[in-house]
């Protein structure tokens, strides 16, 4: 009897969410502080996302609204990497010569990878998105990412769990629920579309009831992070063991950092009050560099714990970095994004590690083939 009362609303909710996703409707959203920029546009669940039109040196994003190659489905024998991480993966860097690293680390591994196995054996999909912290990395994960069958998901996030959110979310948005129950519910809601269209309407409401500028907060005049030490951790666990349950293996990434020796951060405290380095200070309260590097260090050691309480392995990108000592890989206009010869680096070390491991060695030892 149950059934038959509900059933004309299940009918009725079946046909709004095959028009929902059809006409793509929950993909946009209209009042949000991220409308006009060059580089976001809205995303209902994500807040922003990478903006679609954007063009980078001169080409344009995937159909995925990502950098490098499509997000297609993936072949049999194939080994495929996702990139999960912010700019630094997509490849922003501010320098004299723009704002993009011509090729950044996840292209330079699939060249290196392909040069050994054959490049129609190797994917490594750029999952980047500019501005993401990693809750927002795990729900993409949930979401856009989770039928790309991957092998290995590499994790690298920080800057953003530690810099002040200007997203305009309550506070707590980016934190996951400790309960299984409502943490199993909410990724199934997040499998369908009608969940984003809702939150969609309510932000368009708010708009038009004149309360979008809550959307738009003022700079804080003390910081605070995005994420907490704890909600950070507790973000890179759930990823992993998303991954796993992907059938993934899960690498995570320490986030390296411009002055991370004394003399590193000489030169950027030495720079003019109006350099451009200098703005990524003023827009987080923060003192002095000196101050953004105590507090980075913290969530690197936040990674390298979570790696442990995972049991993933660690790759850290930031000892690599204060062994090498090298100025070239950070620009004194950047001290966040490394420039094209840090994401060399970068992927020399994965290509290492996935060799020393034999990874792929065993993977199309026992990987299907194409028919």
């Amino acid at each position: 009897m149950l059934v038959f009362m509900f059933l004309p609303a299940i009918v009725f909710l079946g046909l709004v969410e095959t028009v929902v996703r059809f006409t793509g409707v929950a993909e946009t959203c209209l009042p949000t502080m991220h409308a006009a920029d060059s580089f976001w546009a809205c995303d209902p669940l994500l807040y922003f996302k990478n903006n679609p039109d954007l063009k980078v040196m001169g080409k344009s994003l995937n159909a995925a609204g990502f950098r490098g190659r499509e997000f297609l489905p993936k072949k049999p024998g194939v080994f495929r990497v996702i990139a999960l991480g912010d700019s630094s993966t997509f490849g922003l860097a501010e320098s004299d010569e723009g704002f993009y690293v011509r090729e950044p680390y996840p292209r330079l591994l699939e060249h290196m990878l392909g040069q050994v196995y054959g490049p129609a054996r190797v994917e490594v999909l750029n999952a980047g998105s500019i501005g993401y912290n990693s809750y927002q990395g795990l729900l993409l994960l949930r979401t856009k990412l989770r039928s790309l069958k991957p092998d290995l998901v590499t994790v690298r996030f920080g800057w953003n769990d530690h810099l002040m959110s200007s997203s305009g979310r309550d506070e707590g948005a980016f934190r996951d629920s400790t309960n299984p129950i409502v943490r199993s519910l909410g990724n199934a809601l997040l499998r369908t579309a009608l969940y984003p269209f809702a939150i969609r309407l309510r932000l368009e409401s708010q708009a038009w009831l004149g309360r979008d500028e809550a959307q738009k907060p003022p700079l804080r005049s003390a910081w605070t992070p995005n994420m907490s030490i704890p909600d950070y951790q507790n973000a890179l666990r759930q990823i992993a063991a998303l991954g796993h349950a992907m059938g993934a293996r899960v690498w995570l990434l320490t986030a390296p950092q411009g002055f991370s020796s004394e003399g590193d951060l000489e030169r950027f405290s030495a720079l003019p009050e109006d350099a451009k380095a200098r703005k990524l200070l003023t827009l987080n309260a923060m003192d002095s560099f000196s101050q953004m590097r105590s507090v980075h260090n913290d969530y690197i050691e936040a990674t390298r714990d979570a790696a442990r309480e995972a049991k993933v392995p660690l790759i850290d990108l930031d000892a690599l970095y204060r062994k090498t000592s090298d100025e070239r890989l950070f620009a004194l206009s950047d001290a966040v994004h490394p420039t094209l010869q840090g994401h060399i680096l970068e992927a020399k070390v994965l290509h290492r590690r996935l060799k020393k491991q034999r990874v792929l060695e065993d993977y199309f030892a026992n990987a299907p083939v194409d028919p």
